[in-house]
């Protein structure tokens, strides 16, 4: 259980990823937007897929929460959109 902080100009999400996963030296690393939450068992039951050495990458169901407001329905359109392209 350790986690670092990288400070560094904004360059961008990308960049920010690669940079983090770059200075990375965990076993698996989890890349979280920070308007996301993850309920509470969702790391107990994503790792063991790792043991399978042919799992390279795990992605979740993303679901917004309904907080009302135009911002978040534009977010629910877009989230309910891309997913199901």
């Amino acid at each position: 259980k350790h986690v670092s902080l990288i400070s560094q100009r904004n360059m961008g999400k990308a960049h920010a990823l690669n940079n983090g996963m770059k200075q990375s030296t965990a076993d698996l690393v989890m890349c979280l937007d920070a308007d996301s939450y993850l309920n509470s068992h969702a790391l107990a039951r994503a790792v063991p897929y790792f043991e399978n050495t042919k799992v390279m990458a795990l992605a979740s169901n993303v679901k917004v929460a309904r907080r009302g407001g135009i911002l978040n329905l534009t977010q629910v359109f877009e989230y309910t959109i891309s997913y199901h392209m």
